[in-house]
């Protein structure tokens, strides 16, 4: 199985953590690193790693 992932493909996509939980949308992706932002008024946002991200199921 390809580990390769287009990042770019991934912005405006629902993202889920390992637990299943609704971890919100890519917003950017740049530098190794991609921006997830959950909430509409009190957003929350999160910066994580490209080498740590797995395509799952829902990708």
């Amino acid at each position: 199985m390809s580990s390769s992932i287009d990042w770019i493909d991934t912005i405006k996509k629902k993202t889920k953590g390992i637990n299943g939980e609704d971890l919100g949308e890519v917003q950017d992706v740049s530098n190794g690193y991609y921006l997830v932002q959950r909430g509409a008024v009190n957003k929350e946002r999160f910066c994580t790693s490209t080498l740590k991200g797995r395509l799952g199921p829902r990708w």
